[in-house]
This record gives structure tokens, C-alpha cells and sequence, in this order.
């Protein structure tokens, strides 16, 4: 997950200066960024809320680190949650989901003997 978390930190500008582009000077661009982890874990979930400042998020994820665990699954589900909480505004809204492992919950994957609080 760690390389995840780097790729994250590089493309974070790109995205924006790409929308930027796309949509023009007056686009009004904010992003957040929501960390989950397992239950029970320190820091589940950790939420920057929207922000138009990609320096805010680099420094963000700059401070995120990948830990934890002991099982496959991960608490998906609350990420999803905190997320919906967040700021929303405007008429376009876009979600993406990095995460390398399923939440826990048989209905979710396949993976005998994990995840199955």
C-alpha cells in the first residue's frame, strides 16, 4: 500500500492541473482524502477535509503511512461512510477508491478464513 500512497503524493497535482486544463481557469476543483484502516486501529478513519490546495493533500499524505493489519480485509466500508460525510459541493462530484484489499465480509470476496467480522 505504501507504493500506493507515493503514486497518490505525484499524481495529485497532475489530476488538478489536468482538470484545470480540461475545464478552464474558473473550474472550481477541491479534493479530501480519507485514510481507513481495520477496526480498532489508531487513525480509522483520518479525513482532510476539501481542500482547493493540492500542497494540503501532499502534506497529508506525506504524514499517511501503511500499517496495521495482521489479516487480509480492511473496514472499507467506514472509509466509504466518512467520505459521504464530507463537504460535498457542486454539481459534479467524483469518489476514487485506492485500496488493495477487500472489507471484511464474506458477501465482499472470497478469501477463506479472513474477514469475516
Amino acid at each position: 500500500m505504501s507504493r500506493l500512497i507515493s503514486a497518490a503524493k505525484r499524481k495529485i497535482r497532475e489530476v488538478g492541473n489536468f482538470i484545470r486544463g480540461a475545464m478552464g481557469s474558473g473550474a472550481s476543483i477541491r479534493f479530501a482524502i480519507v485514510v481507513y484502516r481495520d477496526f480498532g486501529e489508531v487513525g480509522h478513519p483520518t479525513v482532510l477535509e476539501f481542500t482547493a490546495d493540492t500542497d494540503d493533500c501532499e502534506r497529508f499524505l506525506a504524514g499517511t503511512e501503511a500499517r496495521g493489519g495482521g489479516d487480509v480485509c480492511e473496514d472499507v466500508l467506514t472509509g466509504l461512510d466518512a467520505a459521504m460525510g464530507l463537504s460535498w459541493a457542486g454539481r459534479v462530484r467524483i469518489m476514487f477508491l485506492i485500496s488493495q484489499t477487500p472489507n471484511h465480509g464474506t458477501r465482499f470476496h472470497d478469501t477463506p478464513n479472513h474477514g469475516t467480522r
